[in-house]
């Protein structure tokens, strides 16, 4: 599997991962209970970029596109290397809360 965890020193409890089907599609389901980790492909990452928070859209699915080569740029002002990791987060360790994502699709294009 491409797919791996990644734990944070200095947190003990950490998100869980599972897949379910929900009308028909694979979405993966990242619950945390005053916990954080990630999922990454491949085994690296240089930054983290929050794209949602706060319970303003709880219950609604939520398209985000991002421009990752951009993005790259504007944080450390330069072209990445050829190969690049992608992490899924579900965070909830600072406030000691629990929260639940739904990730449908993910889709990477060059």
């Amino acid at each position: 599997d491409a797919w791996e965890p990644l734990f944070f020193p200095g947190i003990d409890r950490h998100t869980t991962y599972s897949t379910q089907n929900q009308d028909g599609a694979s979405v993966l389901v990242a619950k945390s209970s005053d916990s954080a980790s990630a999922l990454v492909h491949k085994r690296t990452f240089n930054v983290m970029i929050p794209l949602q928070h706060g319970p303003e859209k709880v219950g609604q699915w939520v398209a985000e596109t991002v421009n990752v080569l951009e993005d790259y740029k504007r944080f450390f002002g330069g072209n990445p290397p050829p190969e690049a990791a992608l992490g899924i987060m579900n965070d909830s360790d600072n406030m000691g809360e629990r929260s639940t994502s739904y990730i449908r699709f993910i889709e990477v294009l060059k």
